[in-house]
């Protein structure tokens, strides 16, 4: 990641805007398809399946046991899918809305889920891959958290706007079309 690629080389706005960027870029296609779908279900998993494959891959890195690395995975995944699900729902909930409420609304419903989750997985990390942290990493990884998501909350927000078409069309004022086994219920 774009912190660990160049550590202390570049301001906080630098990297906020890099891994918050490349964070929504990454978003794309997996929200495309929960747009398509009406179902928060492909961007949870995806995020999950991503966290966890990442932290497993890093712990057998770090030599730790097959067994070891996938219960920290297990942790990062389920932290992950968890803690995305209200601004996800948010999100596809409200993509009709008005843009101010649809950004503002997702900014606030994404800063404190993805605290959480680096929250979580930073503690994971220390007793898996990176015992050497100290308060201050996971603080600092706290900090870096909160800028890269005053990013990427607004473009994902707007990105998933200008994908609003995949979804249908929705009646006027009618409540999002949930799909539950690929009829609408």
């Amino acid at each position: 990641n774009i912190e660990e690629a160049s550590p202390g080389k570049l301001d906080f706005w630098k990297r906020a805007a890099l891994s918050g960027g490349s964070n929504a870029l990454s978003q794309v296609p997996t929200l495309a398809l929960s747009i398509a779908s009406k179902s928060a279900l492909p961007a949870i998993a995806a995020a999950g399946v991503q966290a966890g494959g990442s932290t497993y891959a890093e712990a057998r890195e770090k030599d730790l046991s097959p067994q070891r690395s996938a219960a920290h995975a297990t942790v990062d995944a389920t932290a992950e899918a968890l803690f995305e699900l209200i601004p996800t729902k948010f999100l596809l909930d409200n993509l009709g809305g008005s843009v101010s409420k649809l950004l503002l609304g997702s900014l606030a419903r994404e800063l404190p889920s993805e605290i959480a989750t680096t929250a979580v997985q930073s503690a994971n990390a220390k007793f898996s891959t990176r015992p050497e942290m100290t308060w201050e990493d996971y603080a600092q990884d706290i900090l870096d958290t909160v800028g890269a998501t005053m990013v990427s909350a607004p473009l994902t927000a707007g990105g998933s706007r200008v994908l609003r078409p995949l979804g249908g069309k929705e009646r006027e004022g009618a409540a999002p079309a949930h799909v539950v086994g690929g009829h609408k219920s």
